[in-house]
């Protein structure tokens, strides 16, 4: 999605270009680095927090692509893709959340074990 969002704001307006497009930009840095952190962190806590952060960025870059839609700035088949996309980064995201927050017991199935069957 980053490297899509680079391809869409080179070819934005100037005004756009270098107000919406930096601020997405940015965001979507964020988020990379909140997914990676995520892998790294050992903490579910503390990997619940980095992905709710992330999904919320994830919320303000939806809304700038839609701006950018109204705004004529993209066309509507190139916004659907992108809407596609960012769904389905969201539905990873808060399956991750989910599974960040599911108590571990001594009983739960540990996912990783049982796909290495």
């Amino acid at each position: 999605m980053l490297l899509t969002t680079l391809d869409v704001c080179k070819r934005l307006t100037k005004d756009y270009r270098y107000s919406l497009g930096e601020d997405m930009k940015k965001r979507l840095f964020r988020i990379e680095v909140l997914v990676y952190r995520t892998n790294k962190e050992a903490d579910r806590v503390k990997k619940a927090a980095y992905i709710t952060e992330a999904l919320e960025l994830l919320v303000e870059v939806r809304l700038y692509y839609r701006i950018l839609h109204d705004s004529k700035q993209l066309s509507t088949n190139r916004y659907a893709q992108i809407a596609f996309d960012m769904e389905t980064v969201d539905k990873h995201l808060e399956q991750w959340r989910k599974y960040q927050q599911t108590p571990l017991t001594k009983d739960s199935p540990n996912p990783l074990k049982e796909g290495a069957q």
